[in-house]
């Protein structure tokens, strides 16, 4: 199999392999790589970057030029904490300069198959602003409008004792965006959204495609192939 520098895949090459792990049931794979503690942990991203051969690293995108999703119908997908973006959310910057957009502007999105006694990937698609065009508006909105609740709260803050800076309005539940394609809520583990010492939340906070127009949506494109999956393979 072909690599990059780095022994980092591009989106062709990850395409390929990760075709070759669509529409089998996982089970087996997951017994003979040894990846069950994965699996009872929820991690499927982290599952199939093992099958195609993409190790755990601090790189901000899992391949050179793209990311990958794997998901199930009607579930939020993580995107990124969003500690790791706050200075960008504060200070507003514009979506297509953030680091959210560079982390989802060219997708591989994987749907995810979870029956009674089988788990499978469908085929991967790919996600980006030219073949969804209308999505990327609308992702925007919700970029803009996240970023200036937490911008609110962040200038709604007053001095308490010793001139520790605290906020008197902290982010403690979900945001969704207008349109319903973004949101932030907690996730990824316990401890405080921080901006230059100020809490911000009291959970960490992460950003999440939602249900309704992502992995819903998304789940739709690979109907069809998935029945045709479940009826080949017997697996109702």
């Amino acid at each position: 199999m072909a690599r990059l520098e780095n022994n980092r895949l591009n989106v062709k090459e990850a395409w390929s392999l990760i075709e070759e792990y669509s529409n089998v049931s996982l089970h087996p794979l997951l017994d003979k790589n040894n990846l069950h503690d994965l699996m009872n942990k929820g991690k499927w991203g982290h599952i199939l970057e093992r099958l195609i051969g993409i190790d755990l690293d601090s790189e901000a995108l899992d391949l050179t030029d793209g990311e990958i999703k794997t998901f199930k119908r009607s579930q939020t997908i993580a995107i990124t904490m969003v500690q790791h973006v706050v200075d960008e959310v504060i200070e507003g910057r514009l979506f297509k300069e953030s680091s959210l957009y560079n982390k989802i502007k060219q997708t591989v999105m994987v749907p995810r198959v979870e029956l009674k006694n089988h788990i499978f990937f469908a085929k991967p698609f790919l996600w980006n602003e030219d073949l969804y065009p209308g999505d990327f508006p609308k992702v925007e909105e919700d970029w803009n409008y996240i970023c200036d609740i937490v911008k609110n709260h962040y200038l709604n803050k007053e001095v308490m004792g010793r001139g520790v800076k605290r906020t008197s309005n902290r982010i403690s539940t979900t945001v969704n965006g207008p349109n319903e394609y973004l949101q932030i809520r907690t996730g990824g583990g316990s401890g405080n959204l921080l901006h230059e010492g100020q809490v911000l939340s009291e959970k960490k906070l992460r950003f999440y495609f939602m249900n309704k127009h992502m992995s819903k949506y998304f789940f739709e494109q690979r109907r069809e192939d998935i029945e045709k999956t479940i009826s080949k393979m017997g697996w109702r």
